[in-house]
């Protein structure tokens, strides 16, 4: 599975690497948070919060490589859904990522008509 970010997060990876001049092999430097919040301290603190919440997704994503998320809104995401398109949807509550094609009946347990606002949208990494 790709490791997925946000665009913010990605914008604040880029910033360091650019402004660092990090290189792919010293993405271990975008470990020491006191030094990034010396550089841009709202950037650090994307890439702190994201470290918080899961360090293995963080070191991954410097170590592997990443995709970024790109989010759909709700209405356009029915209607590409509804013609059968393969999308992501990430539960609002748990957090939990399920590819969904309506047509081939890819459903995560709990995704219906009526739970459908509970769901963020975003497309196939």
């Amino acid at each position: 599975m790709a490791n997925i970010l946000s665009k913010e997060q990605d914008e604040a990876i880029r910033y360091f690497k650019n402004k660092l001049n990090i290189s792919e092999k010293l993405y271990i430097s975008l470990i020491n948070f006191e030094l990034l919040r010396d550089k841009h301290y709202e950037f650090a603190e994307r890439l702190y919060e994201l470290y918080k919440a899961d360090p293995y997704l963080y070191i991954r994503a410097l170590k592997e490589g990443y995709v970024v998320d790109q989010p759909i809104e709700f209405n356009e995401a029915i209607v590409r859904f509804y013609d059968g398109e393969d999308l992501a949807v990430i539960h609002m509550t748990t957090g939990k990522r399920y590819n969904v094609n309506v047509k081939m009946k890819k459903l995560p347990d709990g995704f219906t008509l009526q739970t459908m606002n509970m769901w963020s949208w975003s497309e196939v990494i």
